[in-house]
């Protein structure tokens, strides 16, 4: 129950986040044999494929390859080599406070598929390769796997660990067994979601952001004669309800351009509804760096008072902004 428990969490915050839960692709495998001092180990490469499913706090992840170990026996002068099938099946645990690094924790069945010894020496009288797969006691082997990743970036990621292999035993001729490694991993991920380049989409995902957890910056360029920026704050108070807001002076607008987070910024007052335009007087919604917004966006509401500039009454004011609150909610 508390697994079908997680999946559900942890599929319901991908939907909400919008991405994909599910990854796989390949991880080809760098090994390092751990071994006995009279064997010679050799670097070894597996090509693999994985496979895992995120969720907030864990990850279920598999993965299979295939690898071809060598190590030299020194007192024989002799040369092991064996074919072997490994998995993977495990978890990754990912800590809210340590952002794209995860422990991976795994068991790690091995199957010898082939196993054979050959002299390293030259001569023309050396033994012939030898297959002595039946010298192993078994041809499955068990290992606990231990691991730390560092997500590069959604499509790739780096993980270095170490397995323990349990039922492997030295010989005088070979391993029993397969033996324990240290692996570096490179895993490359095939299942990104294709990047969404519809406006609308586009604009409905930030619009969204900004209703959620984001802010509108709001900047007075109405007349003198027309309100206080403490009436204006008031007047937004009473008729915008799309997303939290904050009267700001334009001295401070430079510094909320460097930080982070989700904002706009909206101008009241006279402004440009488009380059090359003369000034009309209204609402203007502008992105993070005073860029005018275009469509799909409802990037200008008109406030009309005649010939002037001004807006003149609260309510001519209190009109435009719930129209720009609603043009906001219905996107």
């Amino acid at each position: 129950m508390l697994l079908v428990s997680l999946v559900y969490k942890g599929y319901s915050q991908v939907l909400q986040d919008r991405e994909l839960p599910i990854r796989f692709g390949i991880s080809p495998m760098l090994y390092i044999l751990q071994t006995p001092s009279q064997f010679e180990n050799k670097i070894s490469l597996s090509p693999a494929a994985f496979v895992s499913y995120r969720m907030p706090a864990i990850s279920l992840m598999g993965r299979s390859g295939f690898r071809i170990i060598n190590y030299t026996n020194l007192d024989t002068r002799s040369q092991v080599r064996a074919q072997e099938v490994v998995t993977q099946i495990g978890i990754k645990l990912h800590h809210p406070r340590v952002q794209n690094t995860n422990v991976i924790f795994a068991y790690t069945p091995t199957f010898v598929v082939r196993a054979e010894q050959v002299s390293v020496g030259s001569s023309i009288f050396r033994n012939p390769i030898q297959n002595f797969l039946t010298e192993y006691s078994t041809p499955l082997h068990h290992a606990a796997y231990a691991g730390l990743e560092l997500d590069l970036s959604s499509r790739n990621s780096l993980e270095l660990g170490y397995a323990f292999s349990f039922n492997r035993k030295s010989t005088p001729l070979f391993i029993n067994g397969s033996p324990s490694t240290v692996s570096l991993t490179y895993s490359i991920n095939f299942n990104l979601k294709p990047k969404d380049t519809n406006p609308r989409s586009l604009m409905i995902k930030s619009l969204g952001q900004l209703a959620n957890k984001g802010t509108l910056y709001i900047i007075n360029r109405t007349c003198e004669t027309d309100f206080t920026n403490k009436e204006l704050d008031s007047l937004w108070r009473t008729n915008y309800t799309f997303s939290k807001f904050e009267i700001v002076k334009d001295e401070e607008v430079a510094e909320i351009m460097k930080t982070d987070g989700t904002f706009f910024f909206a101008v009241i007052g006279k402004y440009y509804a488009s380059k090359g335009d003369p000034p009309t007087t209204g609402i203007y919604l502008l992105d993070r760096n005073g860029n005018l917004m275009t469509r799909p966006y409802p990037y200008y509401i008109s406030i009309n008072n005649g010939l002037s500039y001004c807006i003149g009454l609260k309510t001519t004011a209190a009109i435009g902004i719930r129209r720009f609150s609603m043009e906001l909610q219905a996107n």
